[in-house]
């Protein structure tokens, strides 16, 4: 009987390596797919209230905004405080006690789930083909 038992962490220690290389060369791609959906959301909600007689400035009032932290990529997709309309767009949004919620944000969301998938699995075969892997 042996007595110890060996560990050989190369094939670890480079798998780190590689992990850390996606992560450093993915960001950019990542951060490509995340502004597309944001955009695809933005102009989904956009739509669903263009030509809207009680908003008319609405569509005008919905932006998005694209971060990137060391914790990761956020995006914020809106109606902008300061863009005319924005109160009533964020209202119409998430309703008042006395009218329902709208959902066009929500709804954007949804319809833009399948193109951030696709987006996501782009951006990963892209950061591991920019790293080598």
């Amino acid at each position: 009987m042996a007595d110890g038992m060996q560990i050989n962490t190369a094939e670890l220690d480079k798998l780190g390596a590689d992990i850390g290389r996606v992560a450093a060369s993915g960001t950019k791609f990542f951060e490509q797919a995340i502004k597309g959906t944001a955009l695809g959301v933005k102009k989904a909600w956009q739509e669903r209230l263009k030509g809207s007689d009680w908003v008319p400035s609405g569509p005008y009032a919905i932006t998005f905004d694209v971060e990137v932290t060391r914790a990761g990529i956020e995006a914020e997709i809106g109606p902008e405080l300061g863009r005319r309309q924005a109160s009533i767009v964020g209202i119409l949004e998430t309703g008042t006690p006395t009218t329902g919620a709208r959902g066009f944000g929500l709804r954007a969301l949804q319809a833009n789930v399948e193109d951030f998938e696709r987006g996501i699995d782009r951006a990963l075969d892209d950061a591991l083909r920019a790293s080598g892997l």
